[in-house]
């Protein structure tokens, strides 16, 4: 019953706040940036925040620190959602909200060598980021996410690292958004409020998660999305590209721009191949260290051959 109230609870908070941007006019209007062709709603994620904050009300208060960092990435990123927000500014939020996070589990230079600390610190906005920078075409956050969180579950049944209400809440939150933005013509997009948003929460799990079993190698629950970006990031430096500017190189892009698959279909296929791979790091009897490296190897193989394939075409930038 409890998470029928939380379904029903988002689904009306999703639809206010399609209203409010409505009469706002927070949409998306195509662009060269753009996967879409028609005006859309923006910061449809905005729920994925909401859900946490439902768990921090019904928990009794639970995890102070996480929700109070989310907090502030979500509001710079709905804000940028409104308003171009500077990118230094922005950067030095998500450090903010990553360092806060870190206080929350007892990671400080007290506790942890400093170089770790800055390290884990880098690693965590990547990711943040990473999130960002992803959500590009309909159902991609939401089929990759709910991908992650059912990992986390799973995780959580063996190991029991974080409180399986807020895994619940956030995976309700998942199946909202994915009814509005999971078809051809969505109705919203994450937008960063929801795409920062989710990338935070993912954060805050896998770091749970690391830091129970002392096992950094659960980063390959995010292996697909974490070797697209870098070596998107690695592609765009070798050419001479400003990476601070909007662009469609990513693979999953550049499938649907130049292969003519559909966005669900390669949401789809990567959502798919991120759920291999976590099925196998967590039920297959094999080193995880050397599983992680084979993973990385194999999908940085095949972004250079998908990218060396379609080199003949280059899409336009923003």
């Amino acid at each position: 019953m409890l998470y029928i109230l939380v379904f029903l609870a988002l689904i009306v908070l999703e639809s206010g706040y399609f209203r409010l941007a409505d009469r706002f006019g927070i949409v998306d209007c195509p662009c060269g940036a753009s996967a879409d062709v028609a005006p859309t709603v923006r910061g449809g994620g905005v729920i994925f925040y909401f859900s946490v904050v439902l768990f921090f009300i019904i928990s009794d208060w639970q995890y102070p620190l996480f929700v109070a960092s989310l907090t502030l990435v979500a509001l710079v990123s709905f804000i940028d959602d409104i308003r171009d927000v500077a990118i230094p500014l922005r950067l030095v939020v998500h450090f903010m909200a990553v360092a806060l996070l870190f206080c929350q589990f007892g990671l400080t230079a007290m506790t942890v060598a400093p170089w770790i600390i800055v390290c884990a610190m880098i690693v965590g906005v990547g990711i943040i980021n990473s999130y960002n920078f992803m959500d590009g075409i309909n159902g991609m956050t939401g089929a990759y996410s709910l991908v992650v969180v059912l990992s986390l579950a799973l995780a959580n049944t063996a190991i029991g690292f974080v409180d399986f209400e807020l895994i619940w809440f956030v995976g309700i939150s998942l199946g909202v958004f994915c009814l509005f933005n999971l078809r051809r013509h969505a109705r919203c997009f994450a937008g960063d409020v929801g795409s920062v948003s989710m990338g935070f929460i993912v954060l805050f799990m896998l770091l749970s998660l690391i830091v129970k079993t002392g096992d950094v190698t659960y980063l390959v629950f995010l292996a697909v999305y974490g070797v697209d970006t870098v070596m998107t990031l690695v592609y765009r430096l070798i050419h001479g590209e400003n990476i601070f500017r909007a662009h469609r190189r990513h693979v999953y892009q550049r499938l649907v721009d130049e292969s003519g698959l559909s966005h669900l279909t390669v949401a789809g296929l990567f959502s798919c191949l991120q759920l291999a791979i976590s099925l196998g790091t967590l039920f297959l009897p094999v080193n995880k260290w050397v599983y992680l490296t084979v993973v990385i190897l194999v999908l940085s193989i095949g972004y250079i051959c998908l990218t060396y394939k379609m080199r003949g075409i280059q899409p336009p930038d923003a």
